[in-house]
């Protein structure tokens, strides 16, 4: 009886350890925390759902395992209806087709990058419902996430919509591989400060140091995981390229796939927004003001506004409006990672495989 005891005691201790350690692997593959990737440096998640207190699912990627528990049917009567989602891809022109798309009087997208069933689905069905709470009836809902379609949140954000609105149309934009990457790039120095982020000024090493941002230019990879739950009727593939060359054609083709009046007339139709030449860069005093403890801390004591005012006024930042230099081994690097799934990609949506051209250099 007493051997039983003591091992029965130490047996028991070294389950709770373990047990311990599963929750906080848990915790970190839901969050991403421990782990810098592009994705997720502009996200933070909850590995709880807050209204059932429930494990979502999690996944660890090198296991290939993933679990959630099946949507209960109070959160489903919860939950808005939702018509329409644009997943992505990030850094594509999302933000300049939402706005186009919602010069339609029957389109509403209440908040771009609401990120609620991939992030931010801890906040629980009463917040994200809220967002829709003044869109009339007979006007069609959608979500504009990129982050439903990044490398970290594609498998998960697919299976939450999929489960929840069979009927849901998606709505994807794709752009050159290598545009969309020095897009990603400029964005990277000019809000990446905010989440801890030192980006370099070399876009090569900086492939190397955040691998997802070549992860989440897999176009077809992050496609096929909405294609488990919704047929090809469902989805509709845009390019970049086409947007800016005739968006009065390709906001059309939207209004159409919506089942709606496309002869709606457009205003402005060629404005970009969020445009990449817009961002903006640390020089060397800035960046070494961030890394400085306590010049940090003077710093962050002034409002965001008043920081971006007096970074401007004493050129501490600077736009980012110069090319980004690309060699011919990174090129050919990138290619050699997406070029497959490019071509795939392209061949989906009725494309000729020269669509993008791939230069030795730029």
């Amino acid at each position: 009886g007493g051997l039983e005891g003591v091992g029965g005691k130490r047996h028991n201790r070294e389950r709770n350890r373990g047990f311990q350690s599963t929750l906080a692997a848990r915790k970190t593959s839901e969050t991403g925390r421990g782990r810098k990737t592009f994705s997720s440096w502009m996200t933070s998640g909850t590995d709880l759902d807050s209204a059932t207190q429930t494990p979502l699912r999690w996944h660890t990627p090198a296991r290939g395992f993933r679990y959630e528990e099946p949507p209960r049917q109070d959160r489903i009567n919860q939950m808005t209806a939702l018509d329409f989602v644009i997943p992505g891809f990030s850094k594509c022109g999302t933000t300049t087709l939402c706005d186009l798309l919602q010069q339609h009087p029957q389109i509403a997208i209440p908040q771009k990058e609401p990120g609620y069933f991939a992030q931010h689905y801890g906040k629980g069905p009463a917040w994200y419902s809220d967002l829709f709470r003044t869109v009339a009836p007979g006007v069609l809902r959608g979500d504009a996430s990129t982050t439903y379609s990044c490398e970290e949140f594609a498998d998960v954000a697919s299976i939450r919509l999929g489960t929840r609105f069979p009927s849901l149309k998606c709505i994807f934009i794709a752009r050159h591989p290598l545009s969309r990457l020095e897009s990603s790039f400029r964005q990277m120095h000019h809000s990446g400060h905010l989440y801890g982020i030192a980006a370099t000024r070399d876009i090569a090493t900086t492939l190397e140091t955040l691998p997802n941002m070549i992860a989440d230019t897999r176009y077809w990879r992050m496609l096929e995981h909405y294609r488990r739950f919704f047929p090809d009727e469902q989805i509709l593939v845009l390019f970049l390229e086409d947007l800016a060359r005739q968006p009065d054609v390709e906001v059309r083709r939207c209004f159409a796939f919506l089942g709606l009046d496309a002869s709606v007339p457009l205003t402005d139709a060629n404005r970009r927004s969020n445009p990449g030449q817009a961002k903006e860069y640390d020089t060397a005093p800035m960046r070494f003001i961030r890394r400085h403890h306590l010049l940090r801390r003077l710093w962050n004591r002034i409002d965001r506004d008043g920081r971006r005012q007096l970074a401007r006024r004493l050129g501490l930042r600077r736009q980012f409006d110069v090319p980004v230099s690309w060699s011919a081994a990174t090129v050919d690097r990138v290619r050699r990672a997406v070029a497959d799934d490019s071509d795939r990609l392209l061949a989906y949506a009725g494309k000729s495989p020269g669509f993008w051209e791939w230069p030795e250099a730029a």
